[in-house]
């Protein structure tokens, strides 16, 4: 499975119910001030990904947030071909 850091939405509060909702550590975080957003560099156990969030949220390493990601903009590969299914 495969997901582009734009669909996911990082918050310190949970924002919406139709999407799959998950706890994740902050491990790094930068700041694009021209788009006015931070790339949230996250972990779930074993597992690191990315995800984006506004600018003006604060953030601390090692805080937990809420990762939410739209379920219809996943992706997923077949592991002996690598295509995508």
């Amino acid at each position: 499975m495969g997901l582009r850091r734009e669909t996911v939405n990082v918050s310190t509060e949970p924002t919406s119910t139709n999407r799959i909702q998950l706890r994740a550590d902050v491990e790094a975080f930068e700041s694009d001030f021209v788009h006015r957003i931070q790339i949230v560099y996250l972990r779930l156990g074993q597992i690191k990904f990315s995800g984006l969030c506004p600018i003006d949220t604060k953030l601390q390493i090692g805080q937990l947030v809420h990762a939410e990601i739209d379920p219809e903009r996943l992706y997923f590969f077949d592991t002996d071909s690598g295509r995508r299914l």
